[in-house]
């Protein structure tokens, strides 16, 4: 099945990484909640980190970014952004504002997420957003899963509040449970030159503008992370989902699961070109299910923007929590 991926993953993308790159710019505000959560001086991972628009977010963390197409690692090692948000832990203080451009290379590798170049338990956290659905077998996506479990570091299990698997209050802003994006953001991502399915992707990757009670305090409360010997890695990782029921496409439960969607590109003075992209649209509980299967823990998950997200870390803790796998003794 690799030889099925590279025709209708890996070529597509690299023929339609700029064109891509265009229709993909604002973070999505649950992934953005998660990276601003994470304290000051945390090493994480962006696995399948298209054109980089999560690693500016938050410029008090080092993202490290990789991604099976050379021309989408390209863009993401060359491209600026502006991370603003509200900072935590030491040095910032909480509720404290800041707004950062990145105007440096970012460190950005060509990589199958099978075989992830980066040491075992290394990393504070991991994204993997919009990834594993495009591995076209069960066994694939599952090793995809334990490949990014595997890169996130060890701990006792519990968090530094001494709570087994616990993450905290974490209050995420969905809108409307099925659609998670306002008319105006959506139409953010129309434009001339994209061609029909840039209008059929921005449900997918539309922009949600953060609304504001009427308190004038933010909806939105993300999870407090602390640095902690103690703490294991997490991972934050998102696949489309099958129930899109109030989605133009009006997949919904029971539908067929293994698709082809198409990506048209219609350029001025162009013929239009059609690309096909292997998705499996993941069934609710199927990704928890896949994150049980290779012996990760779920700490948290649910629904936004016609994705399942689950943010997990791996079962397979010491008892101890110096990192080592030996136990107490």
């Amino acid at each position: 099945m690799a030889d099925y991926e590279d025709v209708h993953v890996h070529a597509v993308y690299q023929a339609i990484a700029p064109h891509f790159s265009l229709t993909r710019h604002t973070p999505w505000p649950l992934v953005r909640a998660f990276l601003l959560s994470l304290p000051p001086g945390s090493l994480g991972l962006d696995v399948g980190c298209g054109n980089g628009k999560y690693m500016s977010v938050n410029p008090l963390v080092h993202i490290l970014g990789s991604d099976r197409s050379p021309a989408l690692c390209t863009i993401a090692a060359t491209n600026t952004g502006t991370g603003t948000g509200t900072g935590t832990g030491t040095g910032t203080g909480t509720g404290s504002r800041m707004t950062t451009t990145t105007t440096t290379r970012r460190d950005v590798v060509v990589a199958d997420s099978l075989a992830l170049p980066y040491r075992a338990h290394c990393a504070d956290f991991a994204l993997c957003i919009a990834v594993i659905h495009h591995f076209s077998t069960p066994e694939r996506r599952r090793e995809a899963l334990r490949a990014i479990l595997d890169t996130l570091k060890r701990g006792n299990g519990k968090t530094s509040n001494g709570e087994r698997g616990g993450t905290g209050k974490w209050e995420h802003i969905n809108g409307d449970s099925k659609r998670g994006a306002s008319a105006a953001a959506a139409e953010e991502e129309g434009g001339e030159g994209k061609g029909e399915q840039g209008k059929l992707e921005q449900d997918q990757e539309s922009h949600t503008h953060l609304q504001q009670a009427d308190s004038k305090e933010p909806q939105h409360q993300p999870m407090h992370h602390r640095n902690s010997s103690s703490s294991p890695g997490r991972a934050l990782i998102y696949v489309w989902a099958l129930e899109q029921e109030t989605s133009r496409r009006g997949w919904r439960g029971g539908d067929q699961q293994d698709t082809l969607v198409p990506w048209v590109m219609k350029k001025k003075g162009r013929q239009e070109e059609t690309y096909q992209r292997y998705y499996h649209l993941y069934k609710e509980g199927e990704l928890e299910e896949d994150v049980l299967a290779v012996g990760g823990r779920v700490l948290e998950s649910g629904y936004e923007k016609d994705n399942w997200w689950v943010v997990c870390c791996d079962e397979e803790q010491d008892d101890d929590g110096d990192g080592d796998g030996d136990g107490a003794g």
